[in-house]
């Protein structure tokens, strides 16, 4: 299924809206905000980008998998391991404005808060419990303290890894 998000910049900056077409809007690509054309697939892995409820699981960089598809809603069940674990919520599609831009101008994007996880940095696996781990480190670790993060973040014993 795809999904395209609706660019746009907002009434209180209306002198830029000429300068930028929707066109350029589109071709905008941040690390927070999802992209214009959002493409996933059922049982899918996605990544929250915003705390959509906090007291129901929904926060930034929980990970979930798609379930079903609607117009203006997508199902998806939790994957990260938790109080919320396994459990289903509709996410809707919201108006998200980067925070920070490179740009000098400011613009809103209606889309899905989510962006799919086939891999995810050090950092990012902070905090999740996964079935498997696959670990690609072409140079050397900053840290001991990385590889130690990166391989706790298995179910299994680290001490039973074969390099």
């Amino acid at each position: 299924m795809e999904y395209f998000s609706f660019d746009a910049i907002p009434p209180s900056e209306v002198n830029n809206e000429s300068l930028y077409p929707t066109e350029f809007l589109n071709t905008i690509d941040d690390a927070k905000m999802p992209l214009h054309k959002l493409q996933l697939k059922i049982s899918c892995i996605v990544i929250l980008l915003q705390n959509l409820n906090t007291l129901q699981g929904l926060c930034n960089e929980t990970r979930l998998q798609v379930d079903c598809f609607f117009p203006t809603m997508l199902q998806a069940t939790i994957v990260s391991q938790g109080n919320f674990y396994d459990e289903v919520h509709l996410l809707p599609r919201i108006v998200l404005y980067p925070s920070q831009s490179r740009f000098p101008f400011r613009f809103k994007r209606l889309q899905f808060p989510v962006q799919l996880a086939f891999a995810m940095t050090i950092n990012k696996s902070w905090g999740h419990t996964l079935d498997t781990v696959g670990l690609y480190q072409p140079n050397l670790l900053f840290t001991h303290g990385q590889l130690y993060v990166a391989l706790s973040r298995m179910r299994i014993d680290p001490a039973g890894i074969v390099f």
